[in-house]
């Protein structure tokens, strides 16, 4: 699903790295590492995007990671309603790609140089940033994940045994014990990925309602006040 220019839409968060995009030239990136450290009882999935020795941007940063989070409040959480909208978080790695907590991790090489604007931009123009978590489960973020990989397999830029190669993995994992099951829900429990046309839609009647309930009680009060002056 493309998204057009105009339309305002919720935007990857870059706050910890400042305007990635700006960086010039675009730093290139030389390959990827899946993993996953174990969270509040469960794993949560990142990826990291490994810089080549010879980006310039290499002296400060050793690359960035993609985190598809669920924050507690959100542009498009409906009111009085748990929010299970999630937010993509690009942050700069200064030190190490992974943490050491990784209970799964693969790394998975580019097929061909491809910088970080090339990357962003290829999130947003398949709509991979507007995702919903299982709102059940209050789960997804390894389903997020695995759907990048595979937009990026289909567009040519990593190897397709890739998802292939990963799942394995984590099947290995879980196969160790009863609790590393418990860690990692699999198959993988599925969000949802949404147009922010929908949601804009939703907020603008919602607006409108609250304009209205407005107008209402302020004629209501007027109308009080009114049978107030009357009387006295």
């Amino acid at each position: 699903m493309d998204i057009s220019e105009d339309i305002v839409y919720h935007p990857i968060d870059d706050s910890s790295f400042g305007n990635v995009r700006q960086l010039d030239p675009s730093p290139i990136l030389e390959a990827i590492l899946f993993w996953g450290p174990a969270t509040n009882g469960t794993v949560h999935w990142r990826t990291s995007y490994a810089f080549t020795a010879d980006s310039e941007s290499a002296t400060k940063f050793r690359g960035i990671s993609l985190d598809m989070y669920m924050p507690k409040r959100h542009i498009y959480q409906q009111p009085n309603m748990i929010n299970n909208f999630g937010t993509l978080k690009l942050t700069a790695r200064r030190g190490a790609l992974t943490s050491s907590r990784t209970s799964v991790m693969q790394k998975i090489p580019f097929n061909k140089p491809i910088t970080v604007t090339q990357l962003l931009d290829a999130v947003e123009k398949h709509n991979l940033q507007h995702y919903q978590f299982n709102a059940d489960a209050q789960s997804g973020c390894l389903f997020w994940q695995l759907s990048l990989l595979n937009k990026l397999v289909s567009l040519g830029w990593i190897p397709m045994t890739t998802i292939e190669e990963i799942q394995k993995k984590i099947e290995e994992f879980r196969s160790k014990s009863a609790a590393n099951q418990q860690i990692i829900p699999y198959p993988p429990v599925q969000g949802t990925f949404y147009n922010p046309r929908d949601e804009i839609g939703f907020f603008r009647e919602y607006a409108d309602d609250q304009v209205r309930k407005s107008d209402e009680r302020t004629e209501a009060a007027h109308a009080e006040f009114r049978i107030f002056v009357y009387y006295f």
